[in-house]
């Protein structure tokens, strides 16, 4: 077992203190930071997360539900009803990613994120008005 002494705490309040400067050297083009690049990565996991459920709604057999706990409707055409909500996907998961770019240059509590949020909400609510116009025009009329 180690025992932490005041060395240690030394050492380590030394190598925090340096790698701040470090960080902001190596990335100096950028204004935000290290913090804002991880922001970015986690931004881009989710961009991702996205791009994979087009994946799932395009490879899908049956035809693939949108809205929570709402099942899919009856459609004349499976294959392509499938291929366009899983379009609808990729086209919000590239825009998503497109509004988290500003994260690279963007600076810890600008304003600038407001620009991102309402990015995000207009993208969203595209998203809802493109499966709409899919969802009536392959949907089985009575």
């Amino acid at each position: 077992m180690a025992f932490v002494t005041k060395y240690h705490v030394k050492t380590y309040a030394v190598l925090v203190a340096q790698s701040g400067p470090v960080c902001y050297n190596v990335l100096n083009t950028m204004q935000g930071g290290c913090d804002m690049i991880i922001g970015f990565i986690f931004w881009s996991v989710m961009a991702v997360g996205l791009s994979v459920i087009g994946i799932i709604s395009w490879r899908s057999k049956k035809p693939v539900g949108f809205f929570a706990g709402v099942k899919p409707p009856e459609v004349t055409d499976t294959v392509k009803y499938n291929h366009a909500v899983g379009t609808i996907w990729f086209v919000y998961a590239a825009v998503f990613e497109l509004c988290g770019v500003p994260l690279l240059f963007l600076k810890r509590n600008s304003a600038g994120f407001a620009f991102i949020m309402l990015g995000v909400v207009a993208a969203s609510i595209g998203l809802a008005v493109a499966y709409t116009v899919i969802q009536t025009k392959y949907e089985k009329k009575p």
